[in-house]
């Protein structure tokens, strides 16, 4: 499966189900975000990919994934291009 994120998406990632391929907007849900688990970054957080504009692209960069629903797993995988 490929999808990408893009501020100007029609749809933001679904909170449930399925994800297809496809280009989706950031999403956060529930009424209060979560903070993630240590070591990743406390809030507040941001749904929206501008804030990274101006900001220099080089250097050391982390993702942090958090999925607070029970019974729920899932992998990311991929190979830099």
């Amino acid at each position: 499966m490929t999808f990408s994120f893009d501020d100007a998406a029609t749809f933001a990632i679904p909170d449930s189900g399925v994800i297809s391929n496809g280009t989706y907007r950031c999403g956060s849900y529930g009424l209060v975000t979560a903070p993630f688990p240590s070591p990743g970054p406390q809030g507040p957080y941001q749904t929206n990919l501008a804030v990274f504009n101006g900001a220099n692209p080089n250097g050391v960069w982390s993702l942090y994934v958090h999925d607070d629903g029970a019974f729920e797993n899932g992998r990311i995988d991929g190979a830099g291009a």
